[in-house]
């Protein structure tokens, strides 16, 4: 399994356009990013008109969203996939958008996984496109002609952003070069040789890691969180002991791993995702001290893991004091 995650020098402020009815915002979206390396943009559309409204749900007039991107220079996108667009059902008919609906969508729009894998893209500057469009009439039924629905009909754009592709340097066009322009095709392989390359940095925030997700609060007892994830409803434990000792193993491994990454590029943009991470390895494998080292460091910078740090560095102060 992958996570979905905002990259390298990734704005935090939202870019949008605000219609009488929808608004179209692209949230997050990386203003440089080395060749071979993910292109997560994450982009939200939303019910603004304050009342339910009724969109046609399938077939050529139906209201579809999409995220594309296209070069600045004109020239086609080489081996790359072509946009996916949003659909809200595989079926004819309508559907009713309440006041309060929106969806998000996160898109990878590189070329990592190219059809052709000896076909990477050129540097150069990228263009995104978020978009709606629905047109009317919408038929009834699978077919055109007859009887139609009234829906919304309209067009949105949002405002274009821009996407510096780099060309890699240093450590970083090593593992490029040695992976033939595909640096996260293997993982494992790639934090091997090259675990200190910015490439290393999205191998370990796309990384799954048993019980890495967890409350921080799993640290005040690591052993007895784990059993309790595991007992069952009659009180026995579903799983052996060497799987759970399995399971610190590979912990381990990644906190031996994220360690000198973060020491190396402690400013990556996903750098407080990786060391929530290392930290509940770190306190589940045994390194309460390391743990909370690492979480004292993400309560000093800013957004979702570092507010998540700051409120149980918070309860745990007012448990010591009895405040």
């Amino acid at each position: 399994m992958k996570r979905f995650f905002v990259l390298f020098l990734a704005v935090v402020t939202s870019v949008g356009v605000l219609a009488a009815d929808f608004e179209l915002r692209i949230l997050s979206y990386p203003k440089e990013v080395p060749q071979g390396a993910p292109m997560w943009v994450t982009a939200e559309i939303r019910n603004v008109s304050g009342h339910a409204i009724t969109v046609c749900n399938g077939g050529p007039n139906s209201f579809v969203y999409a995220l594309k991107v296209r070069r600045a220079d004109g020239r086609l996108r080489q081996g790359c996939p072509p946009p996916t667009l949003a659909k809200l059902a595989p079926y004819f008919g309508t559907k009713e958008l309440p006041a309060d609906w929106k969806d998000v969508r996160r898109q990878d729009l590189s070329c990592r996984y190219a059809a052709n894998a000896n076909q990477t893209e050129e540097p150069g500057e990228l263009v995104v496109e978020f978009t709606l469009t629905s047109a009317g009439p919408c038929p009834k039924g699978n077919s055109q002609g007859g009887d139609e629905y009234h829906t919304w009909t309209g067009a949105i754009s949002a405002p274009e952003v821009r996407i510096e592709l780099m060309k890699p340097s240093g450590v970083d066009m090593q593992a490029y070069k040695a992976f033939t322009g595909f640096p996260l095709s293997n993982s494992e392989k790639l934090l091997t040789r090259f675990p200190t390359s910015t490439y290393a940095g999205y191998a370990l925030a796309e990384n799954t890691v048993a019980f890495s997700d967890q409350p921080f609060f799993w640290l005040d007892d690591p052993e007895g969180n784990i059993l309790s994830y595991y007992r069952t409803p009659d009180g026995r434990i579903g799983v052996t002991k060497a799987h759970i000792e399995a399971e610190k193993a590979t912990m381990a491994t990644f906190a031996q791993l994220a360690g000198p990454f973060l020491e190396t590029h402690p400013d990556f943009i996903y750098a407080p995702l990786i060391r929530r991470m290392y930290a509940m390895c770190l306190g589940l494998t045994g390194d309460i001290p390391g743990a909370m080292n690492q979480i004292s460091i993400l309560a000093k910078g800013q957004g979702k893991e570092a507010d998540e740090a700051k409120a149980y560095l918070k309860k745990k102060a007012s448990a010591k004091t009895g405040n």
